[in-house]
């Protein structure tokens, strides 16, 4: 039998109140079992998918924070080369000077 707009009408018309359709759905379940499995086996993947997101997400925060700790810990590390060079260089100047000492300072002294 098609459906027409006027038997559309009429069943909201008559739509069953929140109470009778969960009767109404117990009955569907009965009359229609693979929907029952087809919804626990829904359930069931909503639930691996929410615990396997929840474990995402703690993943996601502890990545986070170590991230955050291994930047602090890189800045520290360039300020320590940048500290460690300009050492390196005073020294190299003052090994300079060792090593060529000025014609002034090689003069037999009068």
């Amino acid at each position: 039998m098609p459906f027409t707009g006027g038997e559309r009408a009429a069943d909201l018309a008559t739509a069953p109140e929140p109470a009778t359709a969960a009767v109404a759905g117990q009955e569907v379940e009965r009359e229609f079992p693979e929907i029952s499995d087809v919804l626990a086996d829904a359930h069931e993947q909503i639930n691996a998918l929410t615990q396997a997101n929840d474990e995402l997400q703690f993943r996601r925060r502890f990545l986070e924070k170590r991230h955050a700790i291994t930047s602090q810990s890189l800045q520290a590390l360039w300020q320590e080369v940048a500290a460690i060079r300009k050492a390196l260089d005073r020294t190299e100047a003052i090994l300079k000077t060792m090593e060529d000492p000025s014609f002034s300072d090689t003069q037999p002294m009068a």
